[in-house]
């Protein structure tokens, strides 16, 4: 309650401040108060109509109500306000496996590879996305890419030994 009073107080001095909105949008959310997180995601918005973080905390509250209509919308908005922006189309694809929705997950992360495929990162999440999905082939190879860019990297090696113990259990992992 103490950091919402400090936003507030914010807030009155300077009512369209982005940033402050979108902390009270945070607060809110975590308390579970959706309609309040909603109002402060969109007067954020009218301040600031090309900010990418706040159309994708609106996606986040929109899957939490489950209104997905909303939430693509929000996400596709977002992408459309940061055009050709690998990190905005990754962050939706994170957002969209958090939801499990593993396959507009993965068509998301492989626009990200895409813009930038050396992007250790964006290789993980597909193959996190293409494991979801029971893909293991091109998990497996995704994976290798994300390696190739970063050996020795724990996130990946530990997909790897997820992937061997699904296919043989945990002989194969050792």
């Amino acid at each position: 309650e103490r950091a919402k009073g400090e936003i507030q107080t914010v807030l009155k001095a300077k009512p369209d401040d982005t940033r402050a909105l979108l902390v009270l949008a945070k607060i809110e959310f975590a308390n579970g108060k959706r309609q309040p997180a909603e109002l402060a995601l969109q007067a954020a918005l009218k301040s600031d109509p090309t900010n990418t973080a706040v159309r994708l905390m609106l996606a986040q509250l929109y899957l939490a109500s489950a209104d997905m209509a909303k939430a693509r919308g929000a996400l596709d908005a977002a992408i459309a306000a940061a055009p050709g922006k690998a990190d905005v189309i990754h962050s939706s694809g994170l957002i969209l496996l958090d939801a499990g929705l593993s396959d507009e997950a993965l068509a998301r992360f492989r626009r990200a590879t895409d813009l930038e495929p050396k992007n250790a990162v964006y290789w993980l999440s597909a193959a996190r996305a293409q494991a979801a999905l029971n893909q293991p082939a091109a998990a497996r190879e995704s994976v290798n890419k994300a390696l190739a860019l970063r050996p020795d990297w724990v996130a990946a090696e530990g997909l790897l030994v997820m992937l061997d113990l699904r296919a043989s259990g945990p002989e194969a992992a050792l």
